[in-house]
């Protein structure tokens, strides 16, 4: 056997008795009820407590798409819904949901992306049940119960959370960098929170055929992670979500539009403290083969020092006074964010910084301690948030949306421990192009600080 050969032999080796990689191969409880609801159950015995994650396939995405007696969607639905959850039903009126459950305890969050809307219980073994009673409740006669009033206050509600990301540096910007990303037509140009025209106009008839589309068992994961007999615990599930009458076929769901974005160097006007760059480019859908290197990419061009951009624009020249690189996957598209503040100065100069580094990059690749520093890095933060069962929970049920498994941990893992030198320099290459957004934020008072030839742009 050559010394190649012993060396990959050894490494599988390795692989095979990693203890991590063993802790990771759970094989949860898993099947489909008679009303079409899917259950996911993971026994974790290590604290006497549980995490619900409720997940229906429908996020802003679907907004776009066509409602009532309407040819287009309304933006906002999905996350406006999302809220009136809480409002109450005849059984349990509004406020029951949450004290019921603290009375116990627990706590209750809820979330909406693009792709997906999620309701979380977490708390003591002693709350499960009253949690899969409240959301049985909910599934089934929440739509019948929305009040005109109830409707009129939480878009009330909407439109302060929207002032709120209105107001604040890190996040407005966004909805901008997204609108210019996405090509016309994509659903993932629109803010998740929607347009305030949007949301001034909903009725509650449309959210009403919202719930009655996709708020249903046919459409929805349950997945609990916690201190239970798996068996005992899929009885009582049975007993109150198995209960909720079956519902149809969701309808399709969004799809993507190919095309460009609005390339090229843009201008957006905030009331700043310091002047932003934002450079973005479009990448790949969740799941996709080279989603972990462009994971791993952005953390060699920006994690702390000894990453290029940090190290370029922070420690050697002082050009900057933050610098971060993300990356964001979804059902139907991904993208990769450079960000960068600097104190009241023109940005050009932290451009040129930023696209010599990106050049040295595309020509020569990053380095074998770079990848393995940033997979290290990536795999430590992975291990630690599976430790969170709330966060576990939304995992296997994410898991189960993107590779039609729950059991993907150890996939998702080897994704990523697989990563050569030469699979991080190939999506530099492909996905580092001149194809990608430009936008400067600047104060009202600062437009010379701006990329020059910047075009205006206005958040919708």
């Amino acid at each position: 056997m050559s010394g190649v050969g012993l060396a990959l032999w050894g490494s599988a080796l390795a692989w095979a008795a990693d203890p991590t990689m063993e802790a990771l191969r759970i094989k949860p409880l898993w099947t489909t009820l008679d009303n079409g609801l899917t259950v996911i159950l993971h026994e974790d015995h290590r604290a006497p407590v549980m995490a619900l994650s409720l997940r229906y396939e429908v996020g802003a995405a679907e907004d776009t798409l066509p409602v009532a007696d309407r040819a287009a969607g309304r933006t906002g639905k999905a996350h406006l819904f999302e809220h009136l959850m809480f409002e109450g039903t005849p059984d349990f009126p509004s406020g029951d949901y949450d004290r019921r459950l603290a009375d116990l305890g627990a706590d209750n969050n809820a979330w909406t992306d693009h792709d997906a809307t999620v309701y979380q219980v977490q708390g003591p073994i002693a709350a499960l049940e009253t949690a899969l009673v409240l959301e049985a409740d909910r599934m089934t006669w929440l739509g019948e119960a929305l009040g005109e009033d109830v409707v009129k206050n939480q878009i009330d509600v909407v439109l302060n959370e929207r002032l709120g990301d209105e107001m604040s540096d890190y996040v407005y910007p966004y909805y901008s960098l997204d609108w210019l990303l996405w090509p016309e037509g994509h659903p993932y140009r629109w803010p998740v929170l929607g347009t305030r025209a949007d949301l001034r106009a909903m009725s509650r008839e449309e959210l009403v055929e919202h719930h009655r589309r996709w708020v249903g068992p046919a459409n929805a994961t349950l997945v609990l992670v916690g201190d239970f007999d798996a068996e005992v615990t899929l009885a009582l599930v049975k007993e109150t979500l198995g209960r909720v009458p079956p519902s149809a076929p969701p309808p399709p769901r969004a799809t993507g539009v190919e095309g460009p974005g609005l390339i090229g160097p843009w201008q957006m006007t905030e009331d700043l403290a310091f002047p932003q760059l934002h450079l973005a480019y479009r990448t790949v859908p969740r799941g996709h083969p080279d989603e972990p290197a462009l994971d791993v990419l952005a953390m060699v061009l920006s994690y702390g020092r000894g990453s290029r951009l940090d190290d370029a624009l922070l420690y050697r020249r002082g050009l900057a006074t933050d610098v971060s690189v993300s990356t964001a996957n979804g059902r139907l598209g991904g993208g990769l964010y450079i960000f960068v503040q600097r104190a009241d100065k023109p940005l050009a100069p932290v451009l040129r910084v930023i696209e010599g580094e990106l050049d040295r990059m595309v020509a020569d690749g990053p380095t074998e301690e770079e990848v393995r520093r940033a997979v290290a890095s990536w795999r430590g933060y992975f291990i630690s948030g599976l430790e969170d069962p709330e966060l576990l929970a939304d995992i296997l049920g994410e898991c189960l949306a993107v590779y039609g498994d729950p059991s993907c941990l150890t996939i998702e893992l080897e994704r990523y421990e697989s990563l050569t030198v030469a699979d991080v320099h190939r999506v530099a290459r492909t996905y580092l192009t001149e194809d990608r957004v430009m936008l400067s934020v600047v104060g009202p008072e600062d437009a010379r600080l701006a990329l020059p030839e910047s075009a205006s742009v206005s958040p919708p």
